[in-house]
């Protein structure tokens, strides 16, 4: 069976976009270079930069990784400059310029 380009099968890893999951336990996949913000308040809520918002159970750490993740992927981010091997490293890049 071929499908159309752009076609997703659910379960399927999408490497464009970035997997949250939502208050009622679904999952939903977004593109993470629209998200304007991430606040926890206490729940987690996305600002998107259309001022959408989404609130999801992952939390700021779970989805800051999940970010890096994502620009490291498409090679857009290479970390933060001046990155050595130190526990301070291990963190994602996106929590370390929160810090």
């Amino acid at each position: 069976m071929t499908l159309p380009p752009g076609s997703w099968i659910p379960g399927e890893r999408r490497s464009e976009m970035i997997e949250v999951v939502l208050l009622d336990n679904s999952k939903m996949w977004l593109n993470p270079l629209h998200i304007f913000s991430i606040r926890s308040k206490p729940d987690t809520v996305i600002t998107f930069t259309t001022k959408q918002t989404l609130t999801v159970r992952d939390s700021v750490p779970e989805l800051c990784r999940k970010i890096d993740d994502y620009f490291r992927l498409i090679n857009l981010g290479q970390g933060v400059p001046g990155d050595q091997d130190t526990e301070e490293s291990t963190k994602p890049s996106l929590i370390k310029q929160m810090l």
